[in-house]
């Protein structure tokens, strides 16, 4: 009994805790190691088997006649640009967690969401 509940910690420890949320639904991602990761740009595969790219960017939009910057404050972003009135695009730092940051500021009152900055490969036809 007590290998199956260390076989079943260590399993759940080793799970990447790389995830987001598109339409309401839970997307786990795994990085991929390529040699492309490039222009700040890395490579992770959905649950589904398709691969997305990943800025080091956060998009947010803050709820309608609310403003949240002053929750942006307790971060140490590299800049942040306002896209409108309510949509805001954060650059983080190269080391920072952008998963978690991003999880963070989508919990706060002020956020209507906050969702990393994906990128699409471009195939030629």
């Amino acid at each position: 009994m007590k290998k199956i509940w260390f076989i079943f910690i260590m399993g759940s420890l080793l799970q990447a805790d790389n995830f987001y949320y598109e339409y309401g639904k839970k997307v786990d991602l795994k990085h991929i190691n390529t040699q492309r990761d490039l222009g700040g740009i890395q490579y992770y595969e959905k649950s589904n088997g398709s691969k997305v790219g990943l800025k080091d960017e956060i998009i947010l939009k803050c709820k309608d006649n609310i403003s949240c910057r002053d929750s942006l404050l307790k971060y140490q972003f590299k800049s942040i640009k306002n896209l409108s009135n309510t949509l805001i695009i954060v650059q983080i730092e190269d080391k920072e967690d952008i998963f978690k940051i991003a999880q963070e500021l989508y919990n706060q009152d002020n956020i209507e969401f906050a969702t990393p900055n994906f990128t699409k490969e471009r195939k030629a036809r």
